[in-house]
């Protein structure tokens, strides 16, 4: 018989959460709920903005942090895209131009244009994408969005 003995963890194991989407409920944002995890119950997190805090339209990024017993600090980041729908925002026309391989995508005015593989993200900023703005098609699928 062999006895296996595991003694208590003395490092928190912080886990944030994956990036948060959601949408407005107001203009001034939305009420964002998220469960950061620890594999040590021992410690506190403090993260801000805290869980339960109005999210503003955008992008705010969230911190969290925990200290362990030996004086280490652990920190984590995610991101809470908040999205506001308007009837006059610009929506990404999309178009296959005469070169094969590629899709044109044009849009009104400025923003920040960003893809992804899944629509739930995580959502990756093309840098210094301006419309029109020729975009190689590949084996796989992608989603596009525009942030103010």
């Amino acid at each position: 018989m062999t006895t296996l003995t595991v003694p208590p963890s003395s490092t928190p194991g912080l886990r944030c959460p994956p990036n948060i989407v959601t949408n407005c409920v107001t203009d001034k944002g939305t009420v964002v709920f998220y469960q950061v995890s620890l594999c040590n119950t021992n410690y506190t997190v403090k993260s801000d903005p805290p869980s339960g805090s109005l999210f503003p339209p955008g992008v705010t990024t969230v911190t969290c942090i925990v200290q362990a017993l030996t004086g280490a600090i652990e920190k984590c980041s995610f991101t809470v895209t908040v999205l506001c729908g308007n009837t006059n925002a610009p929506s990404i026309t999309i178009a296959r131009p005469p070169t094969a391989g590629n899709v044109l995508l044009t849009w009104p005015g400025t923003g920040t244009l960003q893809k992804a593989t899944d629509l739930l993200g995580p959502w990756i900023t093309i840098s210094n994408a301006v419309s029109p703005y020729s975009i190689s098609i590949s084996g796989t699928r992608g989603f596009f969005r525009l942030l103010p």
